[in-house]
């Protein structure tokens, strides 16, 4: 949390005005590591986005597996998103129906307290609408499911199904959104506060189900937590003085037991 902190210090130092040439800035790249672009409106490619590029209102970040970025926006607030993310943005007022769209993707938001410039900050996703006043948590979002981690603050969260129908989530809970509303949790210790990069090291195993990371695709199958298989051990160094023949073991050798694959996933 301090990385965030100070990014959010310097950049304040060196933020300008949010809008020039006709054009609404909403933030600035603090940080890019591997593979992150910005897309325009209208726009099927997108160009890269390095430390220092400006991202203005309509435009939106994404990064490839194993990317990241630090995002500053013009009112203090930091994003760090995530490998595999899609995050769109728009202008950062009161007017604004949606402040961030997290399309797909993991996003780590530190989110300034309220201001009157900007009102509640508003985070859309494809199964949740995120009212926040000033906080810090985690956010995971897929075509079907959301995946909120509060480390502090309270934020109001709503199903897009049931917009009138909020939920309030505070600091150590989870929230989970999908087309059957929200449901509530406590923090498991590996879900507990952290850089994005820690957060995202290991999956978690919540009810019975595992929570993937986006770049679950890249990680060995030993790394995945419930995997309890052994690599193989290699066989002893044979002395090549010994010339003795090996004896045939008069046990029969065992037939392997069938086995079925280390972690089950179920999608509700």
């Amino acid at each position: 949390m301090m990385k965030l902190f100070l990014v959010a210090v310097v950049g304040m130092m060196s933020i300008g005005a949010t809008s020039f040439g006709g054009v609404v800035k909403v933030g600035e790249a603090m940080e890019s590591k591997g593979r992150v672009e910005v897309v325009k409106p209208d726009a099927v490619r997108g160009a890269p986005l390095k430390s220092g590029g400006i991202v203005e209102a309509g435009d939106i970040v994404r990064t490839s597996s194993g990317a990241s970025a630090v995002l500053l926006l013009v009112d203090g607030s930091v994003l760090e998103v995530g490998a595999s993310s899609r995050v769109k943005f728009y202008e950062l007022n009161k007017n604004s129906d949606t402040h961030v769209n997290l399309e797909k993707g993991d996003v780590l938001f530190d989110i300034t307290p309220i201001t009157p410039i900007r009102g509640t900050f508003k985070i859309k996703t494809t199964t949740s609408i995120i009212g926040v006043k000033g906080t810090n948590f985690r956010v995971i979002a897929t075509e079907s499911r959301t995946k909120v981690t509060m480390n502090r603050g309270v934020v109001a969260i709503s199903s897009v199904l049931s917009p009138g129908k909020t939920v309030s989530v505070s600091a150590g809970q989870v929230a989970v959104i999908t087309t059957s509303g929200v449901q509530t949790r406590k923090q498991t210790q590996s879900e507990q506060s952290g850089t994005l990069i820690d957060l995202q090291a290991k999956p978690s195993v919540v009810d019975g189900r595992m929570d993937i990371p986006n770049n679950i695709e890249t990680m060995p199958a030993s790394t995945i937590e419930g995997d309890d298989s052994t690599p193989a051990t290699p066989p002893s160094p044979v002395d090549p003085k010994d010339k003795r023949p090996d004896k045939p073991d008069p046990t029969p050798p065992t037939p392997p037991t069938p086995s079925g694959p280390a972690v089950k996933i179920i999608v509700k």
